[in-house]
């Protein structure tokens, strides 16, 4: 969902029908078979309607007998493709799921050039509390350089992530077409529904509403990429999680 110093980028970005964008799945084989796990390998592409795709992509999948999913994704960029405003997994979560933990860049949100004011530590808060209020919708809520993230129901029951070393978070009440689609944040209606990123990479803001384009080094300029990070279902009695999680701050935000 582009911010307001996206303001010229877009029509490039919309020009190559990033904004459409769908993924198309070419084939997906079973790799590996054992007592304990099943591997998968899928390759996929990017595009959108009339285009060339802007990025192909494989993904390996370990799935394991206690639920946990290994993710393994390698991309190549079209050659003369422009730079892209992010690139991920994102899913849904159903209602319930309204409270967040994570290790990572906060607790406001937090970009590649625009992270000196966040600190990196434990935070504990809601999902809605991710959210920034703008006039106009837009992106908000990433957390750059997340260790690994916790998306529940207020019991520690979810979904944990843990990046391989790292990667980027958020989590909203809305998805990025919601917030792109509304004009003025009185549009936006809650499904009940939480909509979590797991980012390689998302652009950092820049300042080109009123000043220079972003620059190159914060841009998502990539022409080969990779990342990896783990899925794994959290229980209450669960007693996988990190150790820092089993003991929560009582203050939001806080260490």
């Amino acid at each position: 969902a582009p911010t307001d110093n996206d303001r010229n980028i877009r029509n490039t970005w919309q020009f190559w029908n990033y904004n459409r964008a769908v993924r198309k799945c070419y084939s997906f084989d079973v790799i590996k078979v054992n007592p304990s796990s099943v591997i998968f390998l899928g390759s996929y592409s990017l595009s959108g309607p009339s285009m060339k795709p802007a990025v192909r992509f494989s993904a390996f999948f370990a799935v394991y007998g206690d639920g946990e999913i290994g993710v393994s994704v390698t991309g190549d960029v079209r050659e003369n493709a422009p730079p892209r405003p992010r690139f991920g997994l994102e899913l849904e979560m159903p209602a319930g799921n309204d409270r967040m933990v994570f290790f990572g860049m906060g607790p406001g949100s937090s970009y590649v050039d625009m992270n000196a004011y966040t600190r990196s530590g434990l935070f504990d808060m809601s999902v809605r509390d991710n959210y920034t209020n703008y006039i106009k919708p837009q992106e908000t809520g990433n957390h750059y350089k997340t260790r690994w993230a916790l998306v529940h129901d207020g019991n520690m029951r979810g979904l944990m992530f843990k990046g391989i070393p790292e990667f980027e978070f958020s989590a909203l009440k809305y998805s990025q077409y919601m917030l792109d689609s509304a004009k003025y944040e009185r549009d936006l209606t809650e499904t009940g529904r939480t909509y979590v990123h797991i980012d390689f990479k998302t652009a950092g803001i820049g300042s080109n509403s009123c000043g220079p384009g972003l620059q190159s080094k914060y841009a998502f300029d990539e022409k080969n990429f990779a990342y990896s990070f783990v899925i794994k279902p959290v229980f209450e009695e669960n007693e996988d999680l990190p150790r820092e999680a089993r003991t929560l701050p009582s203050v939001d935000g806080e260490d």
